[in-house]
């Protein structure tokens, strides 16, 4: 059987790109990789909450209900992908991996750990979760203390009493600090000085502000260049650790020994180290197509350059203007399903032509 659309992932840009097939008269088939729904939210620390309240934190066409607190846990943001799909009785299998993906006579076959899939038009929509991004330094092979992502962080239970590094800055550093140091000796290593939104603002404001500057760009005019982008917002847990004084950068790092962080002027016993230092682009499922992988050239916004069947969603800005966001990924959804529509259209009228 040849499925006429297949999305690979079931997080938000999946189920955003299904509810407007769905709306278009698609059925599309989504595989996931996961055994669990709620995409990368699912693998995130327990505590986490998000900092934009269920109005900007909800896809179309069905708002998340309310919430114990003004912003979502990361349990409830899981409940409410959950009962998304549930309500537009979406077709997911689970789970299911995709190994490799071969193009041939205009036909997409998956290569997964569950057999064989074919379809006419493939959307990919796997997020940038599985690709961490842990820097090296010198003395870091001879570290002898653990090392885990915060991908793999859950919460702060076997930290009690222990020496922790968190390097990274940006929101997940911030937050992990903040519920580590509550139990642990922490020291935060960040590649840039530390700089904090004002407390009244959260996502909303960063949401607006960059699509202030996605319409600025589109009509030429001049773009407000504010650096507001990589500021912290300041969460009701990272306020906390203000309170606590613990929202201190660390000198740079020098290099590893086996059992501490060397910096300019210190020596610091280090038990457990947290790489909270982002992720990036992993497209290892599709290297059967040969694409090219330089983000730049990679696609016109979700739609492949490469293959006129193939887009990209919920990547961030290479796959489109704020994609990565639960609200910033809809409007990419939605011209996704436009574009497979009429080439669906298209491909039907050359064969009634024929």
């Amino acid at each position: 059987m040849v499925e006429q659309v297949i999305i690979i992932g079931a997080g938000q840009a999946g189920l955003s790109t299904a509810y407007y097939l769905k709306r278009k008269g698609f059925d599309p088939l989504i595989l996931d990789a996961n055994a669990h729904f709620g995409g990368s939210w699912q693998h995130a620390w327990d505590s986490l909450k998000l900092f934009s309240p269920k109005a900007y934190s909800s896809l179309s066409g069905y708002m998340m209900p309310n919430t114990k607190e003004a912003y979502p846990s990361k349990a409830e943001m899981v409940d409410y992908l959950g009962k998304y799909e549930q309500r537009y009785q979406f077709r997911v299998k689970r789970p299911v991996s995709v190994l490799n993906v071969h193009f041939s006579d205009n036909i997409y076959t998956l290569e997964t750990d569950q057999g064989t899939f074919k379809t006419q038009y493939l959307v990919s929509a796997t997020g940038n979760f599985s690709g961490e991004i842990s820097p090296q330094f010198s003395g870091l092979s001879a570290f002898k203390g653990k090392q885990l992502h915060s991908s793999e962080y859950t919460n702060n239970e076997f930290l009690k009493g222990l020496n922790v590094a968190i390097i990274g800055s940006g929101n997940s550093g911030s937050q992990v600090l903040a519920e580590v140091s509550q139990v642990a000796n922490t020291f935060w290593f960040t590649n840039r000085p530390l700089e904090y939104l004002a407390d009244e603002l959260d996502g909303r404001y960063l949401f607006e502000l960059s699509t202030k500057r996605y319409y600025a760009t589109l009509k030429g005019e001049e773009i407000d260049n504010t650096d507001d982008f990589s500021k912290i917002v300041m969460v009701d847990s990272v306020k906390d650790a203000r309170s606590r004084d613990v929202l201190v950068k660390q000198e740079d790092i020098k290099y590893f020994t086996e059992n501490a962080i060397v910096t300019a002027n210190h020596t610091l016993p280090i038990d457990v180290v947290i790489w909270c230092t982002g992720f990036k682009t992993q497209l290892n499922h599709l290297s059967g197509l040969n694409l090219n992988l330089d983000v730049n050239q990679l696609s016109d916004d979700s739609h492949s350059n490469d293959y006129k069947s193939l887009w990209f969603v919920g990547y961030g800005e290479w796959s489109g203007f704020a994609s990565a966001t639960i609200i910033g990924v809809q409007k990419h959804a939605k011209k996704v399903a436009e574009q497979i529509t009429e080439l669906a259209n298209t491909q039907i009228n050359e064969l009634t032509e024929i």
